[in-house]
This record gives structure tokens, C-alpha cells and sequence, in this order.
């Protein structure tokens, strides 16, 4: 359904009571000014009010975050979407850039719904106060979250923010036989989050971990502020490997190309990913991510 622009008055009940007079020793008023003055008291009373959480304006983001919406006046009803308005209820839409990132490689299952009703590319539909976009480009984003009735036509509660995608990834360095390493993704979690390393020209070989060297095969080496959060605390099953190898407090060995970390204190961390040999030495492939967990 087309995302319209025209803004749609929330009660149109007051219209009726054109009958009303004011009492005491005043003037009367035409019934028919009467009305009109309720019914602008009682839209501006039941309008929707829409506050965007999370992004908030001007804040710095990683390529996937949760946009949060907070609402007043308003109740969400699943279960009315495509039905007849009704007053004080409906979803919400929520488009980023103006819908350039509203598809399902974006805004995920809410991508999806869009799709199936046609407005992938406009807003992604939403019946939870809340949109999760993935794999955002970095750069300055406007973010719009508006109140919708059951039919999708606007109520006129609306809200926008602007906030900043961080491009915050180093430039990576090869290694010398041409191999590269670079992070594909990182989610975020509650103190920690989960990394995805992308392999250029490398192979991990697990069963050759310890073994002598070969061109462009071996395994994976993550280091998180230094190695000050490699350890099994940390770095969990990864980190436990690292107290085998002794390499705890330097880097946690990985054979394959992710890794969680956990129990994490709020801040901004430093996380490097580098290529290693089968014996443990360096390939000269390293890339690096700036990360805050909140």
C-alpha cells in the first residue's frame, strides 16, 4: 500500500455533538463552534505521540543496531493490521533513508513483511515497538517511526532521528603469500558480542593445528583490547583453548572464523583478528574493529 503523505485527524466523534451549549452567564456559543472546538481538543488529546529511543539524535551506531520506539496514546494491535481504522490503535512503520534500507537484507523479518505488502523500499512495517537493521552502510542515517492505523494510512503521530553508521574498521594488511582477513559482521549481545571473520585467500586446516606451516592454510588468532579479555571468562571455549596453548592474555585461537565474547565491561574495546600458520606464527594478515558494548 502506498506510504501517503496526507495526515489523517484522530477523532472525528466530537464532530457529533454539535448540539452542545456552554451553561452560566456567558454568551452562547453556536452549536456548531462548539463541536469544532471539541473536536480539536479531543484530536490533539488522543493524537498519537511517538519518541525513537534508541537510536538517539546524533548518536554513533555499529552496521546492525535495534531502532527502538517509545509510544503514547497509541496501542498496538497485531492482529487489526489490514482491518478498518480504530481510533487509538494501528502499528508503526519504520523507514530508514526513506525506505532505501526497508528490504529483508536490512530490516530482516519486518523486511520480509514489507515485502509481502508491497512497501519494501518505502517503511517496514511493525507490530513490536521495535526494528532491528543489519549490514547498514557507515555514514549519516535518517531514521523516521510513524503511527499507523490498521489500514496503514497515518494517524499523525510521528518521529524522526538522525544518528551516524561508525565506519570504524582499519584498513586490513595482507600477508605474504596474498592472504587476507577482514570482519564480515558483529552482533552485539548484552556485554559482548559475536564476530564473523571473512578469509581472502586462506583456509583454516584444524586437524594441522601445531603441525609445520603450509602456504595459505592454518588457523585464526582474536585479540580483544590485547589480549586482557582472552580467557575463558571471556572468550568462553576459544578462551579455554588459549589456557592449553598459554597464549591466554594474548589472543584466543580460533579454527574457525567466529568468536563470542561474554561478561565484558561497558566501553569501547579494540578487537584485532589475525591469519597464524599451523605453528602458531603470523602471517602478516590483520585487521582491526573498534567496538562499544553498552
Amino acid at each position: 500500500m502506498a506510504y501517503k503523505n496526507a495526515k489523517m485527524g484522530a477523532v472525528l466523534a466530537a464532530a457529533a455533538l454539535g448540539l452542545g451549549a456552554c451553561g452560566g452567564g456567558g454568551e452562547e456559543q453556536p452549536a456548531e463552534t462548539t463541536a469544532q472546538n471539541e473536536q480539536q481538543t479531543t484530536n490533539a488529546a488522543a493524537k498519537p505521540q511517538i519518541k525513537v529511543m534508541s537510536p538517539s539524535n546524533g548518536a554513533k551506531v555499529g552496521s546492525q543496531f535495534t531502532a527502538k520506539a517509545d509510544i503514547g496514546n497509541f496501542k498496538i494491535d497485531a492482529e487489526a493490521v489490514g482491518k478498518a481504522p480504530k481510533q487509538g490503535s494501528g502499528h508503526l512503520h519504520f523507514s530508514l533513508d526513506g525506505g532505501k534500507f526497508d528490504h529483508p537484507k536490512y530490516s530482516g523479518a519486518n523486511g520480509k513483511l514489507a515485502k509481502q505488502l508491497g512497501t519494501d523500499g518505502k517503511y517496514s512495517p511493525a507490530v513490536a515497538p521495535q526494528v532491528t537493521y543489519k549490514n547498514i552502510p557507515a555514514g549519516q542515517h535518517t531514521l523516521n517511526v510513524v503511527a499507523a492505523n490498521n489500514d496503514h494510512s497515518e494517524t499523525g503521530g510521528e518521529a524522526q532521528v538522525k544518528f551516524t553508521v561508525a565506519g570504524n574498521e582499519t584498513a586490513g594488511k595482507k600477508g605474504k603469500n596474498g592472504d587476507m582477513v577482514a570482519f564480515s559482521n558483529v552482533q552485539m549481545t548484552d556485554g559482548g558480542f559475536t564476530a564473523q571473520a571473512k578469509l581472502t585467500n586462506f583456509e583454516i586446516d584444524a586437524k594441522a593445528v601445531g603441525m609445520k606451516p603450509e602456504p595459505n592454510s592454518g588457523h585464526i588468532h582474536f585479540s580483544l583490547d590485547g589480549g586482557k579479555f582472552d580467557r575463558p571468562k571471556y572468550s568462553g571455549a576459544n578462551g579455554k583453548l588459549a589456557v592449553q596453548l598459554g597464549t591466554d592474555g594474548k589472543y584466543s585461537p580460533a579454527v574457525a572464523p567466529t568468536i563470542t565474547y561474554k561478561n565484558l565491561p561497558k566501553g569501547q574495546h579494540t578487537l584485532e583478528v589475525r591469519l597464524a600458520n599451523n605453528d602458531h606464527s603470523e602471517t602478516g594478515a590483520v585487521s582491526t574493529k573498534k567496538l562499544t558494548v553498552k
